[in-house]
Parts: C-alpha cells; sequence; structure tokens
C-alpha cells in the first residue's frame, strides 16, 4: 500500500470512530503530512482558526499564492462597506426638448457598467420613450460612458480566456453580461455557425469537421468586427462568446429595439447642441442580491464591475487600478485589515498577477464572524453539497452544511476559504490554497478530491495538531 492509499485508509478509520464520538483534540493530523496526497509538485497553503482569531493549525500560511476566486470575498466585503446594501446600477436615457412626439437633439443612454442589464431591460427602457409620445429622435444615438476609465480587462488577465464569457470586458456599456451564445453543428466537411437573428454580430466559420483536440483546438479571432471560429470539431457545441466591443454590439441592439417600436432614429449630427432631460431608467437589484452572485456563483463581470465602481465613486476614476486602491483603503479603515505583502489587480481574482496569503484571508474571515457589519456576508456563501460552487464538489459534498466557502479554480489552481462547524459546534475559519496543479493530468482531479476529503474530514473531528 502506497503512501497516499495508507494516508486515506488512516482518515477513513479515524472518521469512523469519530463518528462514534472516540475522539480527542490533537490526536491524530499533522497537516504537513497532508501535502503528500496533492499531485507533483504542487503547493499546499493552509490556516485554521478559531472564532476568537487564534490559530489552531497552519501549513505554508504566509506564502503568497494565487488567491483565484477567493478574492472575490476581499471585493465582496469592501463594497459591502463602501457602496453599502442599497446600492443599485442605474441605467438612464435623455433626449432633447420634445414637441408633438419629436425629440430634438441626439438621445442619450447613460450606462454606469451593470453587469445585470439584460435585452428584456433595454426593450422596457426604450418602451418608457415611446410612453412619452415620442414617435421621432432628431439626432444620434450617444453613449455616456464616462463612468468608468482604462482598459476594461485587467492586467494578468490570460489573452487565450478574452473571448470567452469568464472573461468578458467590464465595460460602462454592457448587455446581457456582454456575452452572446452561439452553437456549432457539423456538416459533412464544414461546420456551421446558428446564431439567434437578433444577434447582431457577424461570424463566420472555418472550422473543420473532424475530432476536437490539443493539435486542433477551436480557437477564435475578431478582425473588424467580424468574429473568425477556426479549428477542429465534430460534435454539436454551444460556445460562449464574450463581445469585444460592446459599445458597438448595443449601439445595433438599440437600433434594432427603436426600430420594433417604431421609434424614429434620425441620426442627425448637424443639429445644435440641446439640453437634454431624462425620460427613462432601469435599476438593477440591490447589492445583497448582486454579492450573492458573486459569492455563490463567483459571477466575475459583477465582482470587477463593483470594484471599478468603488474606484469611481472614491477617487472619480472608474479604473482596475483605482478600484484596488478603493478597496485597500476601505478595508485597512473601516475594519481594519492589514493586506500586508498582497498584491492585486482585479476585483474577480481572474489575474494571473494577484498574490495573497492564506492568513491574509483567513484574518478577512475571522472579521466576518466578529463584526456585526460584514456577518450577513456569511449566508451568501456556497454550501457543501448544497448550493452554489459547492453544491458539486466531490471533496466536500459529505459535509453537506457543516461548510460554508467560496471556492477558487484555475486549472492550474484549487482553492477553499470560508467556515468550517466541528462535530462539537465550533465555527472554524479554514483557508485551503493549493497552486501549482498540473491540469493536464488524468490522476489530477482525483487526488485534490482525495485531498479535501482527507483535510476537511479532519478538521470537522478536530483531528489536527497544530504544526
Amino acid at each position: 500500500m502506497n503512501g497516499h492509499t495508507t494516508l486515506v485508509h488512516k482518515l477513513k478509520h479515524f472518521a469512523i470512530a469519530a463518528t462514534l464520538a472516540i475522539y480527542s483534540t490533537g490526536s491524530w493530523g499533522n497537516y504537513g503530512d497532508f501535502a503528500t496526497l496533492l499531485p507533483q509538485g504542487s503547493e499546499m497553503g493552509f490556516i485554521l482558526r478559531a472564532a476568537d482569531g487564534s490559530v489552531l493549525a497552519e501549513h505554508n500560511a504566509d506564502k503568497l499564492m494565487l488567491p483565484a476566486s477567493t478574492l472575490k470575498l476581499l471585493t465582496a466585503t469592501a463594497a459591502w462597506l463602501e457602496l453599502g446594501p442599497e446600492f443599485r446600477y442605474y441605467t438612464r436615457l435623455y433626449v432633447g426638448e420634445v414637441s408633438h412626439g419629436v425629440a430634438e437633439g441626439d438621445l442619450v443612454i447613460q450606462m454606469s457598467g451593470d453587469p445585470t442589464f439584460t435585452r428584456a431591460d433595454l426593450y422596457r427602457l426604450l418602451q418608457q420613450v415611446k410612453q412619452v409620445g415620442i414617435h421621432t429622435i432628431k439626432g444620434r444615438l450617444i453613449f455616456d460612458d464616462q463612468l468608468f476609465s482604462g482598459y476594461d480587462r485587467a492586467r494578468g488577465w490570460p489573452w487565450d480566456d478574452l473571448g470567452v464569457c469568464f472573461a468578458a470586458p467590464t465595460s460602462a456599456v454592457m448587455l446581457d453580461s456582454n456575452c452572446v451564445r452561439v452553437a456549432l453543428e457539423p456538416h459533412a466537411e464544414a461546420v456551421t455557425v446558428k446564431k439567434a437573428s437578433h444577434i447582431p454580430l457577424v461570424i463566420r466559420s472555418e472550422i473543420r469537421n473532424l475530432p476536437m483536440g490539443p493539435l486542433c483546438p477551436l480557437e477564435l479571432y475578431v478582425e473588424k468586427q467580424v468574429y473568425k471560429l477556426s479549428g477542429c470539431t465534430d460534435k454539436k457545441t454551444t460556445l460562449a462568446l464574450a463581445l469585444d466591443q460592446p459599445k458597438h454590439y448595443v449601439s445595433a441592439v438599440i437600433k434594432q429595439q427603436l426600430a420594433e417600436l417604431n421609434i424614429a432614429l434620425l441620426e442627425r449630427g448637424d443639429q445644435d447642441q440641446v439640453i437634454t432631460s431624462q425620460v427613462a431608467q432601469h435599476h438593477s437589484v440591490t447589492l445583497p442580491k448582486l454579492l450573492q452572485r458573486v459569492l455563490s456563483r463567483s459571477d466575475n463581470l459583477i465582482s470587477d464591475s463593483l470594484l471599478r465602481t468603488m474606484g469611481a465613486k472614491t477617487y472619480q476614476i472608474g479604473s482596475f487600478q483605482a478600484g484596488i486602491r478603493a478597496l485597500e483603503e476601505t478595508l485597512s479603515k473601516q475594519l481594519p485589515l492589514d493586506l500586508g505583502s498582497s498584491d492585486l489587480y482585479d476585483g474577480s481574482g481572474l489575474s494571473r498577477y494577484n498574490l495573497i496569503s492564506p492568513r491574509t484571508l483567513s484574518a478577512l474571515l475571522n472579521l466576518w464572524q466578529q463584526d456585526e457589519r460584514l456577518q450577513p456576508l456569511m449566508a451568501m456563501l456556497p454550501v457543501a453539497g448544497q448550493s452554489g460552487t459547492l453544491r458539486y464538489r466531490a471533496g466536500t459534498a459529505q459535509l453537506g452544511g457543516k461548510l460554508r466557502a467560496k471556492t477558487g479554480s484555475f486549472q492550474q489552481v484549487a482553492n477553499i476559504a470560508g467556515f468550517i462547524d466541528t462535530a462539537d459546534k465550533d465555527n472554524l475559519v479554514v483557508v485551503q490554497f493549493i497552486n501549482g496543479i498540473n491540469g493536464n493530468r488524468e490522476q489530477t482531479k482525483q487526488q485534490i478530491t482525495e485531498f479535501e476529503q482527507a483535510l476537511f474530514q479532519c478538521i470537522h473531528f478536530r483531528c489536527f495538531q497544530n504544526n
């Protein structure tokens, strides 16, 4: 029996004994041993804290590591403190003076980076224009998107992720999560692209009807608003494509919908500048519902939009850099939380430049336990085996409702940070970082699952000792 199997076998025997209440604190686990369960070459950072902040066990707790989506815990906390639970995103329409159904001047749409704004919301917004009696607009379509500035994607986002929806641009102008879905249908030697008729994108397929593999993956190129797909597939496939130029896309959708509502947009640019007034408004849900999606579903777009919104509020600069500065200032002054040597680049954790230590993240979660202002955030976390990104995570499923935690996953990363209930009714903070995983190895997923099963059963039954 090899060392990997021996340790898993040992834990199973321990868990049975613990179920029968034959256990004692500090009786078995040494956290250095758990690293032997991990895939070769990977690295573990770990810390376990009691509710009073005391450290019960740790391993590489001060090592700076990739947090992936566990970084959203920082973003959610700062947004909760800085923006407040009543915060909403607003989208507004303005027109010039209206006489006999004709609006002089431009149609101005003011967009504030609402990541939940949908095509249906846009249609209802334009319906309000119709309802006030406007049938003609003597002007152009103008976007007021000045709330955000700088790049719409953060430093350290992998270039080969930028065409897929989980890395959609975090722009002030947003619609349907800045994402469109299309279907690939193989026919003979060609593969065609099927999209809804209302999607105003030009998509060309150069995909071959052959099995997809490492030597012929699907690839996307965007050039002059033309989306070009190449590579191989011999199966029906649905693709979620990130918008390359959201403003161009949303402009086309607005013009479609104006035509459906029989509102003429004359697109004249020769008229004098006129004073506009608001004729329509849409608002998003409030911050608690937004953060529910951030923490439970790990929504990247909402996370990064909230970050840029904090930058705009604090510094009147809605950039990623200003958002990070606002986040750091909020956490240090309103809690306080010392971020130490952490290096942050976005609010979602997508950037491969982000670095933070397990100790720092555990200190934040301790504040969630101790600070009444932050305790509502705990209920928004996924629950093992029940909800969010922990619903189907095999390594923690056996804990059921005893673990609430944020996950963070890349091909090379498997992280968990949250709260675990012990068999003797304590609620502990746990942060598990695993970095350096070779995600291309077939056995990796099983090894991570076995590691997490062993680790979290050990914590639940208090088999640990400090090391």
